[in-house]
């Protein structure tokens, strides 16, 4: 939703980092995603912004049989090719209230979705950690409670770069109680 002219501001200050909600790099999926005609153009503004020497940490809301399966591979890929300007992915699942009247239909995650996520993320990071040193991408907590699996050690957090978007922050919360017991 930037204009043309923050664009080049952003770029021209160096402005860095920022945090950018990417949700699908494929332009036809991000178009449907946010109805906005613009929406398709955001892997090449943030082409521009590496080229600017600009770091971003990303969030993809993942929204179950648009943005994840294929899709979130291609996100994920072409995300990882900005790799070290794209500094951190968090997926979040899509939180569904009752006030969606009007709205394009969108189901929460099972717990079958979920999983499927995760081992889409995980095989992912894993792959990113041998290639560039770093994950670049994880789940956020609620992915793992969705699941019904057991949250990841702190070591795989790395630096908790993306605790504002809930990831790591139940393993954080549980080792800041284990040091007040």
């Amino acid at each position: 939703n930037l204009s043309r002219r923050e664009i080049q501001r952003i770029a021209g200050l160096h402005i860095s980092p920022i945090n950018i909600s990417v949700h699908a790099t494929d332009p036809a999926v991000r178009a449907r995603l946010l109805n906005h005609p613009r929406a398709g153009e955001c892997l090449s503004i943030m082409e521009r912004f590496a080229g600017a020497g600009i770091t971003m940490n990303c969030q993809v809301v993942a929204c179950p049989g648009i943005n994840d399966g294929p899709a979130l591979d291609r996100t994920l890929a072409e995300l990882g090719e900005l790799h070290p300007a794209v500094t951190s992915v968090a997926v979040v699942p899509v939180g569904v209230t009752k006030f969606r009247a009007g709205l394009t239909p969108i189901a929460p995650y099972t717990s079958e979705g979920a999983a499927a996520v995760l081992d889409q993320v995980e095989a992912f990071g894993q792959a990113s950690l041998a290639e560039r040193g770093t994950r670049l991408v994880w789940c956020s907590d609620e992915f793992y409670l969705l699941a019904g699996r057991e949250l990841p050690g702190e070591d795989c957090f790395e630096e908790f770069t993306q605790l504002d978007n809930g990831v790591g922050m139940l393993r954080l919360l549980l080792r800041q109680a284990e040091l007040a017991l």
